[in-house]
C-alpha cells in the first residue's frame, strides 16, 4: 500500500499505449492461447525460488541504504541532461528534448510543438528561459551500483530521472524511459494534488467518484461523517501515509457505506471510528498499521475478513467495542488480532 523509494525488478509484462500515449501494463496471455509449452512442476519450483531470492535481495538493498552512510551525490554544475525526456505534469505526458548547446523543445505525444527556448543547470536549479526551478536528479544505475547484483543488472528497473518543484510544491517529473513516465502518471492519478486540481474534492474535503467510491479525504475537520453518496471507502482513502485525515480524530461510517476496502484507514492517525449498522464488508488490512484507539462495530457485518488490524509490530492498546454475544465479538475471539487490545461489550 505504501509508496516506497528504491529500485525495482522489471516486471515480465508487455506494455501498450494508453489514450494519452502512456505505456500501461497489459494482461499476460495464457500459454494455451499462444500455443506455448506447459510449465512443469520443476519449472514452477525454480520460479518460486527465484521470486524469493528477488524479495530477499530487495530487502537487503533497502537495509543497506537505511543502515549505512551511503549518499548519492550529483555535481549539478557539471550535470548534462542532453537527450529526450518524458515529462509528466500531473496527468499529462509530453516529450522534451534538451541539447548540449543549452536549447530545449517540448512536443506532445503526437509530435506537435508546445514550447522551446534556452535552459541552464546550476546549483540544484533548472532554468527554463527566465524561470529557475529547484531540481533533483537521479541515475539509479549509478546510485545503487554498489548494492545491486551486477550479474543480473538487467532484471532491475533502473531509472534515470529528475524532477522539478516550485514554491507551491507542484512537482514535474522527467524520465528517460516512457514506461517509467507511464508508471508515474498512473501514480499521480490517485494523489491529493490530482483530486484537488481536477475538481473532484468538494467543499468539505471529500473526493468521491461517480460510482460512490470515497477516494480521499483531504479536509481538516476534527470529526467527520462519511457522506451519504458514498457506498465504498476505497483503498488509502483515509490513509495518513497519503496525507489524508491528518487532523481528524473521529470518523462515523453510516449505513450507506457497504464496503471498507483493504488499506482504507492504513497508517491512520484517527483516534475513534464508529461503524454503524448496514456496513456489509470489511476487507483485510482495512485498518492496518493505524493508530486507532477505539473502534465501534455494529451487531453484524456480513463479511469481515481476517487481519483487518494487521500491523508490522502488533497492536499497542486498541479497544474493540461490540455488542455482547454478537457475531462480531465471536469473530474477534476466533480470529484474535496480534498485539495488545481489549474487547469491550456494550
Amino acid at each position: 500500500m505504501k509508496k516506497r523509494s528504491g529500485i525495482r525488478r522489471l516486471n515480465p509484462v508487455k506494455r501498450i499505449s494508453s489514450a494519452k500515449g502512456a505505456n500501461l501494463a497489459d494482461k499476460p496471455k495464457t500459454s494455451a492461447a499462444k500455443g506455448g509449452r506447459k510449465i512443469t512442476t520443476g519449472r514452477l519450483l525454480i520460479i518460486d525460488v527465484a521470486i524469493i531470492l528477488v524479495i530477499f535481495g530487495m530487502f537487503g538493498i533497502i537495509r543497506y541504504i537505511k543502515n549505512s552512510n551511503y549518499e548519492y551525490v550529483v555535481d549539478y554544475d557539471k550535470l548534462s541532461i542532453a537527450g529526450k525526456w518524458y515529462k509528466v505534469d500531473l496527468d499529462e505526458i509530453t516529450v522534451v528534448s534538451f541539447t548540449e548547446g543549452g536549447k530545449y523543445e517540448e512536443k506532445d505525444l503526437s509530435g506537435n510543438k508546445m514550447d522551446s527556448g534556452s535552459y541552464t543547470i546550476e546549483n540544484h536549479k533548472l532554468k527554463l528561459g527566465n524561470k529557475a526551478i529547484y531540481m533533483n536528479y537521479f541515475d539509479e544505475k549509478e546510485q545503487f551500483k554498489d548494492v545491486i547484483d551486477k550479474d543480473n543488472v538487467s532484471e532491475y528497473e533502473l531509472r534515470k530521472y529528475f524532477y522539478t518543484e516550485d514554491k507551491d510544491n507542484d512537482r514535474i517529473d522527467y524520465f528517460s524511459r516512457e514506461d517509467s513516465a507511464a508508471d508515474q502518471l498512473e501514480a499521480n492519478l490517485s494523489t491529493n494534488r490530482y483530486y484537488e486540481k481536477s475538481g473532484m474534492v468538494d467543499d468539505n474535503g471529500f473526493a468521491i467518484d461517480g460510482e460512490g467510491n470515497l477516494l480521499a479525504y483531504v479536509g481538516n475537520a476534527a470529526e467527520i461523517t462519511i457522506p451519504k453518496e458514498v457506498n465504498t471507502i476505497a483503498e488509502n482513502a483515509m490513509s495518513a501515509d497519503y496525507q489524508r485525515g491528518l487532523n481528524t480524530k473521529k470518523v462515523t461510517i453510516p449505513s450507506n457505506v457497504k464496503k471498507i476496502e483493504s488499506g482504507a484507514f492504513s497508517f491512520s492517525k484517527i483516534d475513534t471510528v464508529v461503524i454503524e449498522e448496514g456496513v456489509n464488508e470489511i476487507e483485510t488490512w482495512a485498518f492496518g498499521d493505524s493508530e486507532i484507539k477505539d473502534i465501534y462495530f455494529p451487531e453484524t457485518v456480513e463479511n469481515m475478513q481476517k487481519g483487518i488490524f494487521d500491523t508490522e509490530e502488533g497492536l499497542e492498546g486498541l479497544t474493540i467495542h461490540c455488542k455482547k454475544d454478537s457475531q462480531v465479538e465471536q469473530f474477534f475471539k476466533d480470529n484474535p488480532p496480534t498485539g495488545k487490545y481489549t474487547i469491550e461489550e456494550y
